[in-house]
């Protein structure tokens, strides 16, 4: 099923679901060859697009501006985190970045997101976890795709793979404001709300009171992981929000949440995973 919808740019998003949904065993990647120079070859070359310096890390990626794959069967090149840099900045347009962005449902029927803090799109709230497809596996993970998955979803939430069912590749949908081709996962999680909720808060706590002591911002970060917590990247989210089902169509609408007395807006690529949530529970 294909459908579109107009993001908050004006721009069109057009969005795929799978036809029955996509496990790890069944999803097929093939990389083409990798060269091991390119991180600093692009880091050079792409010098004059480089906004968050401290981002150097290989990323997957399709070949030219052709959204329309097999999501069960998909060739891929290495990229480079100064690559997508400046196509996020409108500089080239040669290649499709993938990211991975999940709906993963607590045990008492929220799916989780989060206020927007770092470096980009502060203040907008979106889905977790999220994030760009590396080429960095796992031992319990040889697929490059879920193993992004699982990665973003420990690093933001602490949740391991071993506390999450039924995870599996529902759709993909373009977006607009990044530039790049997102993988839509859906899964459920045994953990209630407040206790994310918690862990993130105690987690963030760590990297909020490091900066007032005058850390610099990437000791701020990795002072998340020597206090010993598993969600590392706590700090890319001010706070961590949970969305009902029953308001997922105002926010559709709207394009926007309500929380403690203040609006936000959400991040086009999570509208879209919202929609496509939406018709499948609607199925």
């Amino acid at each position: 099923m294909e459908i579109s919808r107009k993001s908050s740019t004006g721009l069109e998003q057009k969005i795929w679901l799978c036809e029955k949904p996509i496990e790890e065993r069944d999803l097929h990647v093939n990389i083409l060859q990798e060269n091991e120079n390119l991180l600093e070859q692009d880091k050079q070359k792409y010098s004059n697009s480089i906004f968050l310096p401290s981002w150097g890390e290989i990323v997957l990626a399709l070949s030219g501006l052709n959204p329309n794959i097999n999501p069960a069967n998909l060739t891929l090149i290495e990229s480079t985190s100064y690559h997508v840099q400046a196509i996020r900045k409108r500089k080239v347009n040669d290649i499709t970045p993938i990211t991975v962005l999940g709906l993963i449902l607590t045990s008492d029927e929220k799916l989780i997101a989060g206020i927007r803090g770092g470096d980009s799109s502060r203040d907008y709230v979106n889905l977790v976890p999220g994030g760009y497809v590396s080429n960095n596996k796992s031992p319990e993970n040889s697929n490059p795709i879920f193993a992004s998955f699982y990665r973003e979803l420990t690093e933001e939430t602490g949740l391991e793979d071993k506390e999450t069912l039924d995870c599996r590749m529902i759709g993909f949908q373009t977006d607009p404001f990044f530039g790049n081709l997102c993988l839509l996962f859906k899964g459920k999680t045994k953990r209630e709300s407040f206790e994310l909720y918690d862990s993130h808060r105690k987690s963030f706590e760590v990297y909020r009171n490091s900066i007032n002591e005058g850390k610099n911002e990437l000791d701020a970060r990795k002072s998340i992981e020597d206090a010993g917590f598993k969600n590392t990247d706590a700090w890319e989210n001010t706070e961590l929000l949970f969305i009902d089902y029953n308001s997922i169509e105002e926010i559709i609408h709207s394009g926007k949440i309500g929380h403690k007395g203040k609006e936000y807006s959400f991040l086009d690529n999570s509208i879209g995973a919202l929609m496509a949530y939406h018709l499948i529970k609607l199925k």
